[in-house]
């Protein structure tokens, strides 16, 4: 079913259980999938909060002594880390992603060559740090894809792209069915302006998950940014299919309707009937 569906009736659970942690990480993953990185970073929150609430990260600080954690908040951590990066918040998804290493089970006792950085230095310097250990971890468990999916992100975080690609590469040679890692991977091509690169990942994506919202999403904008407005129209309405709230998704449809010189669809756009572009659009 639609992945508004299946948001509805993971939202009935956790205000039924509201201290399920499982529910709100399942919550949050989901709403990451409909491409609404707000919501899915208020539902993992409450996943680490329903378990984990004195210890809460905050932009510049991490618990110095984690108690053990389920699977699902350690799950939470590095989702968090991962929707941070896409808010474009680096001191909170370094926050996140050092708890999810402190919380770790066997990676959490891996610390990094260099001395601890002083908790007021700046967030390069906490980035530097961050990295270190996540390199010590992946040279001691090369196997492990998180660790390279890990590496990816904080790549990302410093624009190197190169190295960021390689990371997510890795990781993909690990777990080549992971449709998220594919998305990862082509948001990472975009962002260095390898156009065709980045399609072929995100439509690697959508194969292997028809459903997931931003992947068709990515691939809307990265025709849009070759000027194929045509296709990104198309794909614009195929996330919208799948969730029709996304309302950042309405306004790249107007965009792309102004930009194809199809003033006269607008009215559609703002009445928000996917079914009426039928007639326009093959989809």
């Amino acid at each position: 079913g639609r992945i508004a569906d299946a948001v509805l009736a993971l939202e009935a659970v956790v205000q039924a259980a509201p201290e399920n942690a499982q529910a709100w990480y399942t919550l949050g993953t989901t709403q990451a999938e409909a491409d609404d990185d707000a919501r899915a970073i208020a539902a993992l929150r409450r996943c680490v909060e329903s378990v984990d609430a004195p210890h809460e990260a905050s932009a510049s600080t991490a618990p110095e002594h984690p108690a053990p954690l389920n699977s699902s908040v350690v799950a939470a951590l590095l989702e968090l880390g991962v929707s941070y990066t896409n808010e474009l918040n680096q001191s909170r998804a370094l926050a996140y992603l050092r708890r999810w290493i402190d919380a770790h089970p066997v990676y959490g006792a891996i610390q990094p060559a260099v001395p601890a950085s002083d908790p007021a230095a700046s967030v390069e310097a906490a980035h530097g740090e961050l990295l270190q250990r996540f390199l010590a971890a992946s040279r001691q468990h090369p196997q492990d894809a998180e660790l390279h999916i890990v590496l990816g992100v904080l790549h990302n975080l410093s624009r190197e792209y190169e190295a960021a690609i390689e990371a997510f590469q890795v990781a993909l040679r690990l777990r080549p069915d992971d449709y998220k890692l594919w998305n990862k991977l082509g948001a990472t091509f975009a962002n260095s302006s390898e156009a065709a690169e980045a399609l072929r990942s995100y439509r690697r994506a959508v194969d292997i998950r028809p459903s997931f919202v931003r992947a068709w999403v990515n691939v809307g904008t990265a025709y849009a940014n070759q000027a194929s407005y045509q296709h990104a129209a198309r794909y614009y309405l195929k996330a919208l299919l799948l969730n029709r709230s996304a309302n950042h998704v309405w306004s790249y449809l107007r965009t792309t309707m102004i930009a194809l010189g199809r003033e006269d669809l607008l009215p559609l756009v703002e009445r928000r009937d996917i079914e009426l572009f039928r007639k326009h659009f093959d989809f």
